[in-house]
């Protein structure tokens, strides 16, 4: 593919998601990261306080101005 990475370390995890290496998936979403730590980055978002209700498909959001 054409992403272009500055660190190198960066590139190694992203080929190897490419030759179906080991991926670590969100439980939550299904997301799927090359590193444990991105993982553990993304999972936050999860936990994080959603006080914004859309009324019409009842999503939730961090953000009165992304619903």
């Amino acid at each position: 593919c054409k992403k272009c990475f500055q660190d190198r370390s960066e590139l190694i995890c992203h080929q190897r998601l490419h030759r179906g290496g080991k991926t670590f998936p969100c439980r939550e979403c299904g997301k799927e990261f090359g590193k444990s730590s991105d993982l553990s980055s993304h999972q936050k978002s999860h936990m994080a306080e959603k006080p914004y209700q859309c009324s019409t498909c009842e999503k939730l959001f961090k953000d009165r101005s992304t619903l």
